[in-house]
């Protein structure tokens, strides 16, 4: 499955998303804390994400 992370007004990557890869919204949390601990603001999944709210697109690799 996939999911969209995404980050806070104050946060330098606030414009940005990161696409992650996983097999259900609990594992694609879990990666997301290994990775930016609790320093974002949500996870969508691809349903409910709106890229067009983040002009700058995607930033860095699938986390997978």
């Amino acid at each position: 499955m996939q999911f969209f992370l995404t980050f806070g007004q104050d946060h330098p990557l606030k414009d940005c998303w990161v696409e992650v890869a996983a097999s259900s919204s609990s594992e694609a949390r879990a990666k997301v804390f290994r990775i930016f601990g609790d320093k974002w603001a949500f996870l969508y999944s691809i349903e409910y994400f709106e890229p067009e709210y983040y002009p700058s697109g995607k930033v860095g690799r699938t986390l997978a």
